[in-house]
């Protein structure tokens, strides 16, 4: 199993997941266009797709989906009843539960609840022939059921959306700073590292930050701050590091392939 990030910024995200015989995409925010082309450099057609997953539908998450399913009406499109029914997708949509397991071909896919001010967000825990990735996209705060659903993965695509002095002393006005650092709003790298610092072991290989703010992050500040909690050197680098056991963190880009990565 690989895991190949599209595209992923507070702009929009995107991200492919195969096995040998299915590919899956978890989010289409990004545009029609710019998913396709990056499918087809990666040597995949759209209308290939085992499934496209949704996590909720903010509009970073899901700019390319009404789109993408009026052009590919053949690739099921799976999310929580709310998310589907908020982007009015009736036509190949498959309701999912948090927390019940379904299969889309080979891969057996969990979704799980993430705190986010969205409808009823998920992330995605996803399995085939062993091997275990999970994305957590946009999550405002850390708690027990996310903590749970991340350990054991062998690549975790995570949110690290902000530090905190840039959100304070940025350009935002503050109901919107309130609201990224809501327990409803989005991790900030701090965060993002103490989350890691519970769910990565000896098996982890990678580690995709996702999500950053091109406003209230860099992507060497969010590199620095999780390491440090992960290595607790009290610094990090500027050069993806493999951490020990072979871990490597890798820093997702706004519009640019960043992967794959072996599961």
């Amino acid at each position: 199993m690989e895991i190949t990030v599209l595209g992923s910024s507070s702009k929009g995200n995107s991200i492919l997941i195969s096995s040998r015989s299915d590919r899956i995409l978890v989010d289409a925010g990004l545009s029609y266009s710019y998913i396709r082309g990056a499918l087809s450099r990666l040597g995949v057609e759209a209308e290939e797709l085992s499934g496209l997953l949704l996590t909720h539908e903010h509009g970073d998450h899901t700019a390319g989906v009404l789109r993408f399913v009026k052009n590919h009406p053949g690739v099921p499109v799976y999310s929580t009843r709310p998310t589907l029914w908020s982007l009015r997708l009736e036509r190949g949509a498959n309701p999912v539960t948090p927390g019940r397991v379904f299969t889309v071909g080979e891969f057996t896919v969990r979704p799980f609840p993430v705190p986010h001010d969205a409808l009823q967000p998920v992330g995605y825990r996803i399995e085939s022939g062993g091997r275990v990735a999970a994305v957590a996209l946009d999550t405002g705060s850390v708690n027990r059921a996310l903590i749970e659903a991340l350990r054991g993965s062998h690549s975790l695509v995570v949110e690290a959306n902000h530090n905190r002095r840039m959100l304070r002393e940025g350009p935002y006005p503050f109901p919107l700073k309130r609201r990224i650092a809501d327990p409803l709003g989005h991790l900030s790298n701090d965060q993002c590292g103490r989350l890691l610092k519970r769910v990565v072991d000896p098996g982890t290989r990678t580690v995709v930050l996702a999500h950053l703010s091109e406003k209230n992050n860099t992507p060497s500040l969010a590199l620095s701050e999780v390491v440090e909690h992960l290595v607790g050197d009290g610094g990090g680098t500027a050069k993806p590091p493999p951490l020990g056991g072979g871990i490597t963190i890798e820093v997702a880009k706004p519009r640019e392939i960043v992967g794959p990565f072996k599961v």
